[in-house]
């Protein structure tokens, strides 16, 4: 019974091309997930720098420039409480402002590091600022790393710094307020963005902007 070793010999040879066929494909799989992994990890490189790029130009645009873009707001000046303390949320816009005005004005002056910033924004970032900087937590502190760094360059002695009243929408679940530190270059200005999320307020954007215009006393009456 000779065709009995060649049956075998076959089936044996069947079992090992389908297994290799296997390999095969599993091996192809793998691959091609490293290479979509490569990819998806180049696009958020890329990403990252390009946000990079647009707040380092953001912060270099001389204040004329700025002022062309936008109307000069009149608002309620607000001194810093440093009587609140902080808070887990906040529920509260305006002791909202206050507690992002300090946290932005001691980032920039680098009285709290990069890896602060980035557990703020962890903590009271907007849902697009978390993907941006916390998603890969390692190159948004390089991002954030970058951005108090250019800071540091422009040799801006940030001596004080005041809010303005929060202004918002009709849905009330959105809001801004002006920043405005006074240096020894002069005053810089900055609009804070903020947004509520399942019922707490969260930290959005800044971007440099116009002066506003400070609400005095007697203005405040004559309104009401």
């Amino acid at each position: 019974m000779k065709y009995k070793p060649l049956l075998l010999g076959f089936l044996f040879s069947s079992v090992l091309v389908g297994c290799n066929d296997s390999f095969m494909n599993s091996a192809t799989e793998l691959q091609q997930q490293e290479e979509n992994k490569k990819v998806a990890k180049q696009k958020e490189t890329e990403e990252m720098k390009e946000e990079q790029e647009r707040l380092l130009k953001e912060m270099e645009k001389p204040l004329d420039e700025v002022i062309r873009e936008g109307h000069i707001d009149t608002k309620k000046a607000i001194e810093p409480d440093s009587s609140l303390s902080q808070k887990d949320s906040y529920q509260n816009e305006a002791e909202f402002s206050q507690f992002v005005g300090k946290t932005l004005f001691d980032f920039q002056n680098s009285a709290i590091e990069a890896k602060d910033y980035l557990n703020f924004i962890e903590n009271y970032g907007s849902s697009d600022l978390k993907e941006t900087y916390v998603t890969n937590k390692e190159m948004g502190l390089e991002l954030i790393q970058s951005l108090q760094d250019t800071f540091k360059e422009q040799e801006i002695v940030r001596n004080s710094y005041i809010l303005s009243e929060v202004t918002l929408n009709e849905t009330k679940s959105e809001g801004y307020f002006y920043r405005k530190n006074s240096t020894n270059k002069g005053d810089e200005y900055f609009i804070v963005t903020i947004v509520k999320e399942d019922s707490t307020w969260k930290f959005d954007t800044e971007d440099t902007a116009p002066p506003f215009e400070e609400e005095t006393i007697s203005e405040q009456k004559e309104g009401n």
